[in-house]
């Protein structure tokens, strides 16, 4: 899966990080150029079987 939401909390004290939610269908609200970046990644994807 190339389109994952990850949901990550850092420890305070140690800086370690983990993995709390991984959505198959994420919302991209405040994604930057969501819909170019989206065009690009199914473009690639076409590309791809392609050659």
């Amino acid at each position: 899966m190339d389109l994952l939401g990850i949901d990550v909390v850092i420890e305070n004290t140690s800086g370690r990080y983990a993995i709390i939610d991984v959505n198959a269908y994420p919302g991209y609200d405040g994604f930057p150029n969501f819909f170019d970046a989206l065009l690009d990644c199914i473009s690639k994807k076409v590309t791809a079987d392609y050659t």
